[in-house]
Formats: structure tokens, C-alpha cells, sequence
């Protein structure tokens, strides 16, 4: 388990490093051979062998039976499926396991937020889940709203048109809830909305630093919290607070987007309205460029989810402005 330590700090770079660079294809890191993927799917066939750790953030793993790899995988929200072999830990946060028949995982199987599937047969050392969300339920139902709205960053996809379409109809119904959601928010805080999407305008490179970070440094909390196991009931609390921050700041954000269509349309709307469905065309948009274009989009998602973070988290909630409102200075006489 001490590995996971380890691999949590190279997640965290890499994650820094998924922000500048467009994520789309394998690197190799170290003279191990490391293997870091961000955002495709990467499927190991027979006879395939990765000599070190691999790293996914975004993607999707499937190992065919007799393939390798000889280090550790850790998974960031991207769906695994194992029927090969694994030497050391498999750790996988936010997404699903599934174990077929020849998988052999020879260090423990980790799972943070996700469910683990383990087919008879199926070789591994302990089975440590946390929050795996089983059956149906508020569990359930937050796990998917998490999925298609929120998770860092969603990039599942697979081939088939069926597929494709159910991913635009998720994609719309994700939209209708933020939508939803925004008009509440509205309808709460309007002043604290509208300081937070001005924020986000008026700084948007300080916005967009602080989000992406905090978004990491979550991350990284959950993981800590995970591995100590006295501290994982605190997951819980932290993500939901993040969610509540970020969906302040991307209701501020749908807010802008909406009072400028509005406005090059020459359409008076009643403002909750406008900011129902600036949130709804936001989201949507996201989403789709997510679906269609993976890797691009999982790029703007992460972008658009760490500016409106860094906008709440700037204005402290939009009760502050950001930058400060400097004080004229009264004359001497």
C-alpha cells in the first residue's frame, strides 16, 4: 500500500501537465518504461507488457488475458477492465472494476467511489472498497449525476452509434439538471452568482489556476483520506463541498454565457431564465465537445471546471470582489 503514496504524486503532476498539453496519446516516463495515458483507450492484447507503473487519468484500460503489467496501475476516473496480470497494487478512483476470469492482481485492489466486479476466478490480495455506491438508491443516483456532470474529467466512451446516442442523451439531461440547479442557485444567492461569473470574467487566468489546483488538491485529499481509513467517512463531506462550490461558480458562469446570447439575440428574458438556460447551453455544450471529441473535450471540461472553482473560490463566494476594490486614499490638507 505504501506504492499508492507514490503513484498519488505522480497523478497530481500529471494532472498539472494535463492542463498545458493536449492529452492525446501514451507517454513514456523513466527509464522503467512508466506509462502515463490521458484521455484514449488503451487496450493491452496478449503478449503486450508495460515493465513499470502505469498511470490513467481519464481513459479507459482493458487487458486481454495474457498481458502484463509489471508495476502498480492507478486509475483516475477511467473504467478498468483486467484479465491479465498486474505485479503490484491496482488502485482505481472515482470508476468501475471489472475482474474477469484469468486476472490476477497480485498486490490489493483499491477502489474509492467505484463499484468492483470480480468474475470466479479472478486472483487478487485484499479488496479495500470505499463508497462503491452498490444496488439503487441516493447512492446510486448521485453517482450518476457525478458521472455525467461532474466527475475529473469524464472522457468514457466506446465504439457503436447506440452508444453515441445514449452519450448526447445523457449529455442533455445532464444539461437540464445544471440548469435546473442554476435557477435555485439564482433564485438564493443572485448577488453572490453574479460576483462569482464576474470574477471568472474579469480574472480568468487567476480563476482558472486556483480551480485546476483545487481540483487536484481534492484529489490528492481523498486519496490521503482513503489510505489512513479512519479519515474516509470525511470523503463524503469534502466532495460534496467542492460540488457546492463549483456548481456556484458554473451558475455564475452559465449566467454570462446566457446574458450575451440573450443580448446578441435582442431577447428580453426574465433573468431566471437567462440563467437557467446559460447554464443548460454551458453544460451542454461541454458535454457534447466531451462526447464527440474525447480528448479535446475532456480538456475544456477540466478548463471550464477549474474556472468556475477558482471564481467561487477568488470572490470567497461571491461575497467579495476579485480583484479587491481599492479605497481612494483621502487628500491630506
Amino acid at each position: 500500500m505504501r506504492r499508492i503514496v507514490g503513484i498519488l504524486a505522480a497523478v497530481v503532476l500529471l494532472g498539472l501537465t494535463s492542463l498545458l498539453f493536449p492529452p492525446t496519446r501514451a507517454l513514456a516516463l523513466g527509464p522503467l518504461g512508466d506509462e502515463v495515458v490521458v484521455g484514449r483507450q488503451l487496450v493491452l492484447r496478449e503478449g503486450d507488457r508495460i515493465r513499470g507503473d502505469l498511470v490513467l487519468i481519464g481513459a479507459v484500460l482493458r487487458m486481454e488475458p495474457g498481458s502484463e503489467v509489471l508495476g502498480s496501475v492507478t486509475a483516475v476516473g477511467s473504467n478498468t477492465t483486467i484479465a491479465g496480470y498486474i505485479s503490484g497494487d491496482l488502485v482505481v478512483l472515482g470508476a468501475d472494476v471489472t475482474l474477469n476470469e484469468s486476472a490476477h492482481v497480485a498486490g490489493d485492489v483499491v477502489t474509492l467511489g467505484g463499484r468492483v466486479e470480480a468474475m470466479p476466478g479472478a486472483r487478487y490480495g485484499r479488496l479495500v472498497e470505499t463508497f462503491p455506491w452498490r444496488g439503487v438508491g441516493p447512492g446510486r443516483a448521485w453517482r450518476r449525476f457525478w458521472s455525467w456532470s461532474w466527475r475529473f474529467p469524464s472522457f468514457f466512451w466506446t465504439e457503436g452509434p447506440a452508444l453515441v446516442v445514449w452519450r448526447g442523451v445523457g449529455a442533455l439531461l445532464s444539461a437540464l439538471a445544471i440548469g435546473l440547479i442554476a435557477v435555485v442557485i439564482h433564485a438564493l444567492w443572485p448577488r453572490q452568482m453574479a460576483l462569482v461569473g464576474e470574477t471568472a470574467l474579469q480574472s480568468p487566468l487567476p480563476s482558472l489556476s486556483v480551480g485546476c489546483l483545487s481540483i487536484l488538491a481534492v484529489a490528492a485529499l481523498s486519496f490521503t483520506l482513503l489510505i489512513t481509513i479512519c479519515g474516509a467517512p470525511l470523503i463524503p463531506v469534502l466532495v460534496v463541498a467542492a460540488t457546492a462550490v463549483g456548481l456556484l461558480g458554473w451558475a455564475g458562469l452559465g449566467s454570462r454565457l446566457g446574458e450575451q446570447v440573450a443580448r446578441s439575440l435582442n431577447l428580453s428574458l426574465p433573468p431566471p431564465l437567462v440563467v437557467g438556460g446559460g447554464a443548460f447551453l454551458l453544460t451542454l455544450g461541454a458535454r457534447l465537445v466531451e462526447t464527440l471529441v474525447p480528448c479535446l473535450g475532456g480538456l475544456v471540461m477540466w478548463l471550464l471546471m477549474g474556472l468556475a472553482l477558482g471564481a467561487a473560490l477568488l470572490s470567497r463566494l461571491g461575497t467579495t470582489p476579485y480583484p479587491p476594490i481599492e479605497q481612494p486614499s483621502e487628500a491630506s490638507g
